[in-house]
């Protein structure tokens, strides 16, 4: 329903050998005038360590830019996460700045020390847009 309102599109990261679930992946928060997106996703506890976030957010991203034609795609990772960094890094995105009180659309009444990780498409490079992609 979400993706028919062009406002989230979520995928299930499963095992190629049997389909069992390895994950989720989620892109949110489309911003269509500024051609770009956010991206969040999570590992089965037993599963990480083995390169799956970084497996689906790569894929993701590709998707996002040649599929959908957008220019960029955005990800927060909390301060300290250094898995999450370690994903976000491996699969191309750049750090691009630290928010000591951000506001998570999803819990807007708590806030979060966290980085804020940008990719832009082919030959833009990691520079950050004029308008940030997540708040």
């Amino acid at each position: 329903m979400l993706w028919e309102q062009g406002e989230a599109a979520e995928f299930a990261v499963t095992s190629p050998e049997d389909d069992h679930l390895l994950g989720s992946l989620g892109l949110h928060t489309f911003d269509w005038e500024l051609r770009s997106v956010s991206v969040g996703y999570w590992v089965v506890a037993s599963e990480r360590g083995r390169g799956v976030a970084t497996r689906a957010l790569r894929l993701g991203v590709r998707w996002a830019f040649e599929s959908l034609g957008l220019r960029a795609v955005g990800l927060v990772t909390m301060v300290g996460n250094t898995a999450s960094e370690r994903v976000a890094a491996k699969a191309g995105l750049c750090m691009v700045e630290e928010i000591p009180s951000y506001k998570h659309p999803l819990a807007p009444d708590r806030r979060h020390h966290v980085k804020r990780w940008e990719l832009r498409g082919t030959g833009h490079g990691c520079s950050p847009l004029t308008r940030p992609l997540v708040k």
